[in-house]
């Protein structure tokens, strides 16, 4: 084949193959359709984390601590032996919730505030109940201030009281086990 048709071959092939990825839904089907939060307050050195509404049928809570890439990711993980009611979550060197034993420890010397992102999932004898990813950045800028005012951060949304947390949900954004009202099944 002479080098004028291979280019030619080779752009029709590119043609071709963009034409079809333009078409494609590239939407990330499973993902809900308004974004999940909790709510972050600053208690002293504790992190409270907030689910917004309650999750009901929790046995399982795993907590992921993510840094900006020099530092390491952490997990945590709690149990329970029968399942529970869960609306608030403390971190401090450790994760307290009322009901759950630690399963997976953090390290000695654990501080959230060295971290810049928080997910949160919680789980149930049937499986997924809830999750959540936060950023924790304004929480370490700004969480001082906002401490004992009766706001909690939520990740796009700002420094919100529970009641407008409550007022948001299914509108602006999802609790942590809010069903989607998107899904149809």
């Amino acid at each position: 084949m002479r080098p004028d048709a291979r280019r030619a071959l080779s752009g029709l092939v590119l043609l071709t193959a963009a034409g079809l990825l333009a078409g494609c839904d590239t939407t990330n089907q499973l993902a809900p359709s308004l974004p999940r939060v909790v709510g972050l307050q600053v208690d002293g050195a504790q992190l409270q984390i907030l689910t917004g509404t309650p999750c009901d049928g929790v046995d399982e809570i795993a907590l992921i601590f993510s840094g900006d890439g020099d530092t390491d990711s952490l997990r945590t993980q709690l149990a329970a032996d029968a399942a529970h009611t869960v609306d608030r979550l403390r971190v401090g060197t450790g994760v307290v919730v009322d009901g759950f034993t630690t399963t997976e420890a953090l390290p000695a010397g654990f501080d959230w505030r060295d971290y810049s992102e928080m997910d949160v999932i919680l789980d149930g004898p049937a499986g997924a109940v809830g999750e959540s990813t936060s950023d924790l950045e304004p929480v370490k800028a700004d969480g001082v201030k906002h401490s004992g005012d009766g706001t909690a951060y939520v990740r796009r949304e700002g420094w919100l009281t529970l009641p407008e947390i409550i007022d948001g949900n299914t509108k602006s954004f999802l609790t942590a086990c809010t069903p989607d009202p998107a899904d149809k099944q």
